[in-house]
């Protein structure tokens, strides 16, 4: 997730122009920043933070490994993933319908897959996988920094990157959304702090 959230940054940011800080997007409307994804504040909440909001019926993204977790629906065919640092705090969250992990065959005794409502799944401002539609989002939080092309998982997409700096230091954070090329339905949200 590291690799894709910073290569997918590194290529936008190739074809992007900058944002304005003041909250105003170049065309004159208002913009909005995001804190939270399915609850949780990237850069502040802990692991513990997601298990109670979650439940503990999470799995390593890498068997054998603790950086990084994720909670697997597969009855609705999608998941919520955090990556930790080395002290536990949460620097990215994905809600997603595409990843792999979500049909990657699990030990249902020691993970077992848990429903994950999509209310719980939504950023914030109410934007969630499957339900919102690009247009939607850029309704809600004004034109991406950058957006364009993207391919994931063998999966054809558009990918809109936010950096939300312009809100100031409070804010650190950065949001991918991937929707669908075709349909335009959102199928991915990252919210991630900075540092990645």
């Amino acid at each position: 997730m590291r690799f894709w959230l910073c290569v997918s940054a590194a290529a936008v940011l190739l074809g992007s122009t900058p944002a304005p800080a003041t909250g105003e997007t170049a065309g004159g409307g208002r913009r909005q920043n995001e804190l939270t994804l399915a609850g949780l504040r990237p850069g502040r909440d802990k692991l513990r933070t997601a298990a109670n909001l979650h439940g503990p019926y999470y799995r390593p993204v890498v068997p054998g490994a603790n950086d990084a977790v994720a909670w697997v629906d597969k009855l609705k065919h999608r998941l919520l993933r955090v990556e930790l640092d080395k002290e536990g705090v949460i620097q990215s969250v994905t809600v997603s319908s595409v990843d792999p992990i979500i049909d990657r065959p699990s030990d249902p005794k020691a993970n077992p897959d848990v429903p994950l409502p999509s209310r719980k799944l939504a950023t914030g401002r109410g934007m969630r996988i499957t339900h919102n539609l690009c247009s939607e989002v850029e309704d809600t939080y004004g034109r991406p920094n950058s957006n364009g092309p993207s391919t994931q998982h063998g999966n054809d997409l558009v990918l809109l990157y936010y950096s939300f700096d312009w809100a100031g230091p409070k804010v650190p954070q950065v949001m991918e959304v991937s929707c669908e090329r075709t349909t335009g339905r959102v199928v991915q949200i990252t919210l991630a702090y900075p540092s990645l």
